[in-house]
């Protein structure tokens, strides 16, 4: 087996196979753990940033650090080998942080998207596992405030109150939560609680939404046949248009 000539080369071999590493778990990253706005909403960046620490910098880094052709073959050999190991190690937990974190749920509760993960469920005492969730993308769901309202005779606006309220939160109240509907008509129904404008930048066959996640807030637009989330606006940015002089 040839090896590289100077540590410099080296570098640029292990940095070359890590990049295709990271393309690949970009790709999974982007278009099923965070599709479409979730990427920007909901800590997708944060994960990305998590990959490329472990992935592109700390393996080529040490290879450009530890590398040395004088070294006789079998101690390069080792040094390698436990350099892989340490990267390997480090991209799997990177990876699995970023797994764990990633969104399961987006719940619509009368006038807003709730990005949820598997930790806020666990962290409210609810187990997800009924939802038949799926493994590699978040799956979208509304909770059904009928049964409430016709339980206790109150509209559906006062229950989201009281619930917010008192700190029980309904997006975590799996018992409510029904599959979104794929057609428009169905869809209307379940946004009569939203009051939000159709902005600009948004496309015409979209329905704007608040959206929040523990990244924060913002408006997307919700495709209703694709059943996705997309151009995403965070909270900051709208208050930047709305006040330009500050």
């Amino acid at each position: 087996m040839n090896l590289p000539k100077n540590r410099w080369l080296a570098f640029a071999s292990h940095f070359g196979i890590s990049l295709l590493i990271f393309l690949a778990l970009l790709l999974i990253i982007v278009f099923f753990w965070y599709p479409g706005a979730l990427f920007a909403a909901a800590g997708g960046w944060q994960g990305i940033r998590i990959v490329v620490g472990v992935d592109l910098v700390l393996g080529p880094l040490l290879t450009l650090i530890v590398y040395d052709i004088a070294k006789p073959r079998k101690v390069l050999f080792r040094d390698l080998l436990v350099i892989v190991l340490i990267q390997f190690s480090c991209l799997v937990g990177g990876v699995y942080v970023v797994f764990d974190e990633r969104p399961v749920t987006v719940t619509y509760v009368h006038d807003k998207f709730y990005v949820l993960k598997n930790s806020d469920f666990i962290k409210s005492g609810t187990d997800p596992k009924t939802l038949g969730l799926n493994l590699m993308t978040p799956k979208i769901f509304y909770t059904e405030l009928t049964q409430l309202s016709d339980e206790s005779g109150v509209e559906a606006e006062v229950i989201v109150g009281l619930y917010n309220f008192t700190g029980n939160d309904l997006a975590y109240r799996t018992d409510l939560y029904v599959p979104f509907p794929k057609t428009s008509k169905e869809a209307a129904v379940v946004f009569r609680g939203n009051k939000l404008p159709q902005y600009q930048e948004h496309s015409a066959d979209c329905v704007t939404v608040e959206l929040v996640s523990a990244f924060g807030g913002g408006i997307v637009c919700f495709g209703v046949e694709a059943q996705s989330l997309e151009d995403f606006v965070s909270l900051t940015a709208l208050q930047a248009r709305q006040d330009p002089g500050n």
